[in-house]
């Protein structure tokens, strides 16, 4: 409803919102938009710096988005929607870690990153221990989990769909 242009649509986990990217005010953030009744949208997180793709996490209790980081590149933030609204990094490197993607039950994040120098796809617990786990081998991106988390999906860099079995 507004003529900003805004991008990077997620579901909540009941379909009962939306959230969404929108630069508007000078500041990127991500908004929170009620399908029922008429409130406006609610900005969650607000900054200079621009964001990237808002994910809900199965709970709808955080949000994983990648956010541009000028000393950093581009990283991943978590925001708590438990209790105070609160940002805070999930992963924070000097390449560029997008597209990140919760898993059904919770446990994991899937992402990519471009560490190896070219975009990889990765496996993170939740909450981060550090013990990641490469899932592509020469390329991927655009993880997405199945909806039983039994597999996750890539594309490969020659657009190949890629399946990956997941055991735990």
């Amino acid at each position: 409803t507004h003529p900003a242009g805004d991008s990077f649509p997620s579901w909540s986990p009941n379909g009962d919102r939306v959230i969404f990217v929108s630069t508007r005010s000078e500041a990127t953030s991500i908004y929170q938009k009620l399908l029922q009744g008429v409130s406006p949208e609610e900005p969650l997180v607000s900054s200079a710096e621009l964001k990237y793709n808002p994910q809900w996490s199965p709970n709808g209790q955080s949000i994983i988005y990648s956010q541009l980081n000028t000393k950093t590149n581009v990283d991943l933030y978590l925001l708590s929607l438990a209790g105070e609204r609160k940002s805070t990094s999930f992963l924070q490197t000097n390449f560029i870690d997008a597209q990140a993607r919760f898993s059904p039950n919770g446990r994991w994040i899937a992402y990519v990153s471009n560490e190896t120098g070219q975009f990889e796809v990765y496996v993170e617990s939740f909450p981060a221990t550090g013990a990641k786990l490469a899932i592509s081998i020469g390329g991927g991106s655009q993880p997405q989990w199945r909806a039983d988390g039994r597999e996750l999906y890539y594309y490969a860099p020659d657009r190949r769909l890629i399946a990956v079995e997941v055991n735990g």
